[in-house]
């Protein structure tokens, strides 16, 4: 069985409208962490390192 692409698309609309600012206890332990890091990030590709290392943050790793 699969979903109309209309209806993920609609789906994750919503979720994204709302992942900034519902309780997420995991993302907001990440962001405190994240925070207190003496990283030196200035000219830097950040997602690209993280992919390099093949771990994305809330997808896991891969």
């Amino acid at each position: 069985m699969s979903v109309p692409t209309n209806k993920i698309q609609n789906a994750y609309d919503e979720w994204a409208e709302i992942y900034d600012t519902n309780e997420n206890k995991t993302r907001d332990l990440n962001y405190r962490c994240i925070r207190q890091q003496q990283l030196d990030l200035v000219n830097k590709k950040v997602l690209g390192s993280i992919y390099q290392k093949k771990c994305l943050p809330k997808l896991g790793c891969v």
